[in-house]
C-alpha cells in the first residue's frame, strides 16, 4: 500500500516538512519515496512500518 505524504506525516505524528527533512538526511535511513507523477510521491506503508520499528529497537523512538 502506498501512502502521501500527508497521510505519513499524520502517521508519524510530525509535519511535512520534517518528513522532508528526515528523506533528505543520510543518516535517518527513512525509506525512499516512490515518484508517481511529476510533483507526486508516495511512501510504501510496509517500508515505513519496517523502518519504525528498526527504529523502536535502537532506542530512537
Amino acid at each position: 500500500m502506498l501512502i502521501s505524504t500527508s497521510q505519513l506525516s499524520t502517521r508519524l505524528g510530525v509535519s511535512r516538512s520534517t518528513v522532508e527533512r528526515l528523506r533528505r538526511n543520510p543518516a535517518a535511513c527513512f525509506p525512499k519515496p516512490i515518484h508517481i507523477g511529476p510533483n507526486s510521491v508516495r511512501y510504501n506503508l510496509t517500508e515505513i512500518e519496517q523502518w519504525l520499528e528498526s527504529r523502536r529497537k535502537e532506542g530512537k523512538i
